[in-house]
């Protein structure tokens, strides 16, 4: 990189060139990670409003189906009726239970783009 004949002041030169190229590089860097931790931020609170809005879906799924299952005892829903509210009600556990595993890896990922231990 530095040559033996090259005068003082062309040395100068070239080391200020390449601390300015690692000055722009460190600030990409540091520009990638700031960007990561905010959209893994991002991510994990919508996980958590996720997880919140589809517990009440699972409790609304839950009184649908208890509803639909006296209304069948009481011979006022079909078999269909209350086949359909228990695909909603095992549909709502899925999805909740997605949700869960949504939420713990956002968190794992706000953890890894933030340097904490993930375990």
């Amino acid at each position: 990189m530095f040559s033996i004949g090259v005068p003082t002041s062309a040395r100068v030169e070239q080391v200020n060139q390449s601390i300015k190229g690692l000055q722009t590089s460190k600030k990409q860097v540091e520009d990638a990670i700031d960007n990561e931790v905010y959209q893994n931020y991002i991510l994990l609170n919508g996980a958590k409003e996720k997880l919140l809005n589809l517990e009440k879906t699972l409790e609304q799924a839950e009184e649908n189906y208890r509803v639909t299952l006296e209304n069948y005892k009481a011979q006022n829903a079909t078999a269909a009726d209350l086949l359909d509210a228990d695909t909603l009600l095992f549909a709502a556990k899925i999805n909740l239970q997605l949700a869960k595993i949504n939420l713990v890896v956002s968190d794992y990922k706000l953890k890894k783009s933030t340097g904490r231990p993930l375990f």
